[in-house]
């Protein structure tokens, strides 16, 4: 059975390969610095799930999160930044984030929110 797909958007290189390493038992892992590069580089499959950094160069990701999860619903997003306020969680969480994590983050917190996302998943 094909793993489903994780989108990871940043331009932390390290970051995006330590995620990678995090997730790829259970997930097919695609990576981007940026938004516009991550428009080619899932060939038209839809994640299931998107890290994405807050601050990006280019367009806004909370205007992404906004835009993408109008058309594809079932993708989650989970926000990634070192710029975390109170403010700008609640922003990502109005937005269609499925949760916010501030850099550095720890290992436990990607298994704590693949399982909120398998319950959230299971409940459809």
């Amino acid at each position: 059975m094909l793993k489903p797909p994780v989108l990871i958007i940043d331009p932390d290189v390290a970051l995006q390969e330590i995620l990678g390493e995090i997730l790829k038992n259970r997930f097919r892992i695609f990576t981007a610095n940026n938004i516009e590069e991550s428009k080619t580089i899932m060939g038209g499959e839809d994640p299931h799930l998107i890290f994405i950094e807050l601050v990006l160069p280019g367009e806004d990701a909370i205007q992404y999160i906004e835009r993408t999860k109008k058309s594809k619903t079932n993708t989650q997003f989970i926000v990634i930044t070192d710029n975390a306020t109170v403010e700008n969680a609640v922003t990502a969480l109005r937005h269609g984030a499925l949760d916010f994590l501030k850099k550095p983050f720890e290992i436990d917190d990607i298994a704590r929110i693949d399982h909120a996302r398998a319950e959230l998943h299971a409940r459809d």
